[in-house]
């Protein structure tokens, strides 16, 4: 019967798999098989970034260091949570922050109404 197994077929297929033609089989089947997938599944990752400045071309050389200037201020305000500085920092963050947000803005504006 079909899916009814017995002690002798398990001893027979004991045997068969550790025959060396069977591994030597199994192994080609196996190499085939990851040949077939690895060709048809190709793993590519596609690399885009934000960070990317050939995918924003509205981005200049000037804009990018208003950008390190942003984070900049950024990370001086983080580090200065707690002390007097706090709100100095803070407002010098925001501020340049609203400013650089404007640039960016105007400067995307102006690259998509030349094209």
């Amino acid at each position: 019967e079909y899916g009814a197994t017995s002690n002798n077929t398990v001893a027979n297929i004991g045997t068969i798999i550790c025959q060396p033609e069977f591994s030597h089989m199994f192994s080609q089947y196996y190499s085939n098989l990851s040949t077939l997938f690895h060709k048809h599944f190709v793993l590519t990752k596609h690399l885009t970034s934000k960070r990317n400045r050939h995918d924003k071309p509205w981005i200049t050389v000037a804009l990018a260091k208003c950008c390190h200037k942003k984070s900049t201020l950024y990370k001086r305000w983080r580090s200065s949570r707690g002390r007097r500085s706090e709100t100095e920092a803070h407002n010098a963050y925001h501020t340049y922050r609203s400013i650089f947000r404007d640039l960016i803005t105007t400067a995307h504006d102006n690259h998509f109404a030349q094209r």
